[in-house]
């Protein structure tokens, strides 16, 4: 980020259109990283853990792509991204599963606080599965980003980001 020589990782996965940002913060494969023999409420601490780091990190990732006015470098490439003003972001912490035992009504507290819809803003936390339900969508950016923004104002109406498959 900033000049080529001072670089640092910005996100895992970067997307851009016309009016459309997403950065996706992998933190899918944590759980199998684990032990099979350590206690549940290990796992849900860790898991925990990592999605409150991969929001901190996505709340980094777009402070920075907004300060540098959307300039940005991969490798020695600098990539402009257009109508960084106007641009609709989209933070997503990508897991394996929404698991059921994981506190997520703390986590959405992280969602809400983070985003900021007035600018634009916006956080996620979903799983492989949702993941790849948005990514085959046979529809405009437009669209995904509103598909986005409900699923933000359904974690904002319920207080959880604990979302079934079927709602």
């Amino acid at each position: 980020i900033g000049n080529s020589n001072s670089k640092r990782e910005l996100t895992d996965i970067l997307g851009y259109g016309k009016k459309q940002i997403c950065f996706v913060e992998s933190k899918a494969l944590s759980l199998l990283g684990t032990s099979l023999d350590r206690r549940s409420t290990r796992k849900s601490s860790l898991i925990e853990k990592d999605i409150s780091k991969g929001l901190r990190q996505l709340k980094g990732a777009v402070r920075t792509l907004i300060m540098s006015g959307g300039a940005i470098y991969h490798n020695d490439t600098l990539i402009i991204i257009p109508n960084i003003d106007s641009s609709c972001i989209h933070g997503i912490v990508l897991i394996s599963e929404m698991y059921p035992f994981l506190d997520w009504k703390n986590i959405a507290k992280d969602i809400i606080k983070y985003s900021n819809p007035q600018k634009g803003i916006f956080f996620h936390v979903i799983d492989l599965l949702d993941f790849g339900r948005i990514g085959t969508i046979p529809s405009s950016p437009i669209t995904v980003s509103n598909l986005m923004k409900k699923h933000l104002n359904y974690v904002r109406s319920r207080k959880t980001a604990f979302i079934k498959k079927d709602e």
